[in-house]
């Protein structure tokens, strides 16, 4: 199968799109709530078991929460700077 970069933009925007939308319903709920569980490294234990559920059982939420919590690393290491 040959790649196809418009396909492939398309799929990647729909996937963002999705956490996107999560992360706003999510974030008018709890309000920044990720800000006050403490540290990068209570992130990165979410992250680490978020993979871990992947690994095992993929679902498609359990993915969406991972991006979701890269960019709030992302985020964080931006308002530290």
């Amino acid at each position: 199968m040959a790649f196809n970069k418009e396909k492939s933009e398309e799929l990647q925007r729909a996937a963002f799109e999705e956490a996107f939308e999560v992360f706003q319903e999510r974030n008018l709920r709890y309000e920044d709530l990720w800000k006050d569980e403490g540290t990068i490294d209570d992130l990165l234990h979410h992250v680490k078991h978020k993979s871990l559920r992947i690994s095992r059982d993929a679902q498609v939420d359990d993915a969406i929460d991972l991006v979701n919590y890269s960019i709030f690393i992302l985020r964080w290491l931006i308002e530290e700077e």
